[in-house]
């Protein structure tokens, strides 16, 4: 039997809701760090490997860490934000529900 803990946004959870969106949101969490160290990582490697090729006169590799990360950083961000709201709204957390 679970019993009723407290409210999130007006809504009323019970402990097995809450363990349920903590798990969740944790591990969308170290998903999105996880890809941000390996994308800041892994940029100088891309760099040093893609020096000698020319794109737009700027080295490829200044060119994948002056755009490429820019846009992944982005994107990481992005997913996860939308990953965030969807978890909140399937377990109507969500203020925009």
């Amino acid at each position: 039997m679970t019993t009723v803990t407290g409210r999130l946004l007006g809504m009323i959870l019970d402990d097995e809701q809450r363990r349920l969106h903590a798990r969740r949101s944790t591990r969308v969490m170290f998903s999105a760090l996880f890809v941000l160290i390996f994308l800041i990582a892994t940029a100088p490697v891309w760099a040093a490997v893609l020096q000698n090729t020319m794109f737009l006169r700027f080295d490829l590799g200044f060119f994948v860490i002056a755009h490429g990360m820019v846009l992944g950083i982005i994107s990481v961000v992005y997913w996860f934000i939308s990953t965030q709201e969807d978890l909140d709204r399937n377990l109507s957390i969500s203020a925009h529900v």
